[in-house]
């Protein structure tokens, strides 16, 4: 990468910290999969939809620079976390009554289990920035007045997000 001059007089704070971001988000994509996962984050099983969401989305954006050299441990991870957060259905069995009834006496289901996802550190920073990222570009969308559909799902999905992102914090 070749070297840029800048003059110290014209720049400002909100420059220099994008440009920090950007650099702090390089240096941690290179560092992704070369750890251990020994992090857990425990999520609820809406946010573990929406985390794999976001994983495959991450992969159609990246789809042109995933083939490279430097790109190895964000394909591995996004893939990894593609593949944890993936919804098995079961097929469905036919049952009588009677099997029924006796299958919802027997079973007691915990609602909003917390599922357990390992990163390592670097991947989690790397998951942290990548959804406040995502919520802050979200907050800088606007629609005209008449858009109200496209308003009330961004406001929706932005909810989700920042459940997601208090559930990674904790």
């Amino acid at each position: 990468m070749a070297k840029q001059t800048v003059n110290p007089g014209r720049i400002n704070n909100l420059e220099m910290m994008n440009q920090y971001k950007q650099m702090s988000m390089a240096s941690s994509m290179l560092k992704i999969g070369k750890s251990k996962r020994k992090y857990e984050i425990h999520l609820s099983s809406k946010s573990k939809k929406l985390v794999g969401t976001l994983a495959k989305e991450m992969k159609k954006q990246m789809a042109g620079q995933l083939g490279e050299k430097h790109t190895e441990g964000i394909k591995l991870f996004l893939d990894y976390l593609e593949l944890e957060c993936a919804v098995i259905k079961k097929p469905k069995v036919k049952m009588t009554k009677e099997e029924k009834t006796k299958a919802k006496k027997s079973t007691k289901v915990k609602a909003n289990t917390p599922e357990i996802l390992k990163v390592s550190f670097e991947e989690l920073d790397f998951l942290k920035t990548s959804v406040s990222s995502s919520v802050t570009e979200m907050n800088k969308m606007t629609f005209k007045w008449y858009s109200l559909l496209k308003k009330l799902s961004l406001r929706l999905s932005r909810k989700q997000i920042h459940i997601l992102l208090k559930e990674i914090k904790k």
